[in-house]
């Protein structure tokens, strides 16, 4: 996910934010643990984890459906851009709620 955060930032939000390595953002300094760093993405690897995990690709080059549901009142964009993001490792595009 490090990569679609990312680049969500640099396409969707036009650079601005910054990208935490863990779930706890880097705006909750009580809480956030300096020491953990983002994994570098793998594609090749999600995609053998996937299989392993019992998500191999159908006939159509889709692992399974996904719904994708985002917060209203932000911009359309976050949820355009991340459906766009995993259709790269699920090539079956999410539905978006």
């Amino acid at each position: 996910m490090p990569s679609i955060c990312r680049n969500l930032l640099d396409i969707a939000l036009c650079g601005w934010g910054a990208v935490s390595p863990s779930p706890v953002s880097t705006a909750l300094p009580k809480w956030y643990d300096p020491s953990i760093k983002a994994r570098t993405p793998d594609p090749k690897l999600a995609e053998k984890l996937l299989d392993e995990a019992g998500y191999p690709r159908g006939g159509n080059g889709s692992r399974f459906k996904l719904r994708l549901a985002y917060n209203s009142f932000l911009t359309t964009s976050y949820a355009d851009f991340i459906k766009q993001s995993l259709a790269v490792i699920n090539r079956g595009l999410p539905n978006v709620i």
